[in-house]
């Protein structure tokens, strides 16, 4: 069996696989991205504020190499969808940025 590739991520995807596996209220911070056709669409919302500049592309590199998954959620009537730390991102932290 061929041992799993490990992903090549840069600074920021690493501040934001950090940030994402921590949390102060809940047991992870989350990113909220509006997806409904409205005067809302694409818009970014943090669970907490990142201590980091942020960037979607990012959050969107994270999810191509499998480090952060997806959910929808409905709130108001608008779709959100939530982004979380995947199990894969737990192990990536847990093996190489202890």
């Amino acid at each position: 069996m061929k041992p799993l590739k490990k992903p090549k991520i840069t600074s920021a995807q690493l501040n934001y696989l950090q940030w994402l596996n921590t949390g102060e209220s809940e047991p992870e911070n989350v990113v909220l991205i509006c997806t409904d056709l409205c005067e809302k669409f694409g818009a970014v919302i943090h669970s907490s504020v990142p201590p980091f500049k942020t960037d979607i592309r990012a959050i969107q590199n994270l999810y191509k190499n499998g480090l952060a998954e997806t959910y929808p959620e409905i709130d108001f009537g608008l779709t959100w969808l939530v982004v979380v730390i995947s199990d894969k991102g737990r192990q990536f932290l847990e093996a190489n940025h202890d």
